[in-house]
This record gives structure tokens, sequence and C-alpha cells, in this order.
């Protein structure tokens, strides 16, 4: 999903709108990003993070899915870690929202501050 960072009316509550219907609200009195997604006018599902405000929700940050209809589970709802962006394609996304090279992805030296970079790094070796 592609999202716009928006100010509604220079009210300070800042507000993601997907192009697919969702809003992602940063809430003030609880200190957390809300996501719902809507479809016909109606929530079907919702996600909340505590990912602090000042990240705008760049970087990666876990979310409790609450009514997903894609997770089979009898679970009130469960957790999913997911990656907001401002990188190009051809960007690596640092977890904590910074971008570098994808080239420096992997490549034995720490590139991210946070080493996210050299992470889950595994060599294939093809015979």
């Amino acid at each position: 999903n592609i999202y716009v960072l928006e100010n509604p009316k220079h009210s300070g509550k800042l507000t993601y709108t997907g192009i697919y219907g969702t809003k992602i609200v940063y809430n003030n009195d609880d200190l957390t990003w809300e996501a719902t997604i809507y479809r016909d006018q109606q929530v079907i599902t919702k996600a909340i993070t505590a990912a602090p405000k000042q990240s705008l929700l760049l970087g990666t940050y876990d979310w409790k899915i609450y009514n997903d209809s894609r997770e089979c589970t009898i679970e009130e709802w469960y957790t999913a870690r997911l990656t907001m962006s401002g990188c190009n394609e051809d960007q690596f996304t640092c977890s904590d929202g910074n971008c570098i090279k994808m080239d420096n992805r992997c490549d034995g030296k720490v590139d991210c501050q946070d080493t996210s970079d050299e992470i889950d790094c595994n060599v294939l070796n093809i015979k």
C-alpha cells in the first residue's frame, strides 16, 4: 500500500491515508498509532502499535492486529512485525527507518546504526 502523511487542518493530528482505504492516525491520548482498514464505510481490520510519534512510523515495529480474516486464529488478535519505509526500491530500510544502498545489505559491514542490515544474512552455495 502507498500512504500519504497528512496533518488535517494543521490540527497536529498526524494521519497517513492509504490508497486502498486504510487510515493510520497517531493517538495523542494513548501514545499509539492506530491503523484502520475500511470497506464499504465499515471497519474490517484494526491494528495498533506503540511506535514513537517522532518516528513518523518509519521503521519496523510490532503491531497488534485485530479482526483480520486472513489470519487463521481463534484469538481476538495476533502480533505482526511490519515495516513502513520511505526508501527507494534500490535501498534497504533499516529497522530504525533509515535508508542504505541495497548493495550494502549483508556485505559483512554494519551500515545501519541498529545493525539490521547484517541480520538474517545467509550464504547460499550453488554447486
